[in-house]
């Protein structure tokens, strides 16, 4: 019984102490409520800046429509894809439709298994023809990669890199990569 009232009282005070919180629920919950006003609003945009979210948009849209011509003005000349080089029409012809299975253009739209990277990289670790193009100030150049969850396999996730690097013309797709799955491009 002496065991009883030791679980008993403090029962009561929790519950008691929760009675009198709601206008603190409240107030937590309402910049969440104000924030966000619509699930599709939260999966068509990311936390990036204004221009890579317009790229990112045009990106996504010409690679869900096979557009390979807004494809190919959205990307440097020449692509790094899973460490080869390919010039941005070979991508074009021979990774294109096994990057952008149809798997991969359903994750595109759901931004939920999507998150932003920014990843530096010293100038003197990046190609000739992309520290060209590139835009940047100081010592480092830095990509912003999307990472895509592509598929849950036994061994992990399935992962999809897109980077993209900034220059004088807005950022460019600069190439991707695949990781805990096939290579993304044979």
């Amino acid at each position: 019984m002496t065991y009883l009232k030791y679980i008993i009282v403090p029962v009561v005070v929790l519950f008691s102490s929760c009675d009198n919180n709601s206008a603190d629920v409240a107030a937590i919950s309402a910049p969440v409520d104000k924030s966000i006003d619509s699930v599709g609003k939260r999966d068509n945009q990311l936390a990036m800046d204004t221009a890579l979210n317009t790229t990112w948009a045009n990106f996504r849209k010409a690679v869900e429509t096979n557009n390979t011509d807004a494809f190919q003005q959205l990307s440097l000349d020449s692509l790094e894809s899973c460490d080869t080089v390919y010039s941005v029409t070979k991508f074009i012809s021979k990774c294109f439709r096994e990057v952008f299975d149809t798997t991969l253009i359903g994750k595109l739209v759901e931004t939920r298994d999507m998150t932003p990277i920014d990843e530096t990289i010293e100038p003197e670790y990046l190609a000739g023809y992309a520290l060209k193009k590139a835009d940047y100030n100081g010592g480092v150049i830095t990509l912003k990669q999307l990472q895509i969850v592509k598929e849950l396999t036994p061994d992990g996730a399935w992962t999809m890199t897109f980077d993209f690097i900034k220059t004088k013309q807005g950022y460019k797709f600069f190439g991707c990569d695949s990781y805990g799955g096939p290579v993304c491009c044979h």
